[in-house]
């Protein structure tokens, strides 16, 4: 879940989630992906593989798939 979901579920501030994640030691996901996964992504594109097949196989979103694809000139 995204920091501004539990925010809303649980009725506290988004920094509040930030926080007590950080204290706790929990890393959050990142927000773009790496070379590897690209470098994966490009090949499964490659391969004739959907978005959300890729998606599947990186741990990241279609659009986020797509947009990197777009980014490095692949998609």
């Amino acid at each position: 879940m995204r920091a501004t979901e539990i925010a809303r579920k649980y009725r506290i501030n988004e920094w509040t989630v930030h926080h007590r994640l950080k204290r706790a030691g929990i890393t959050k996901r990142p927000n773009s992906m790496n070379e590897a996964e690209i470098a994966l992504a490009r090949s499964l594109r490659t391969d004739g593989l959907s978005y959300d097949r890729i998606a599947e196989r990186v741990g990241f979103s279609a659009s986020t798939v797509r947009n990197m694809l777009k980014r490095v000139g692949r998609a």
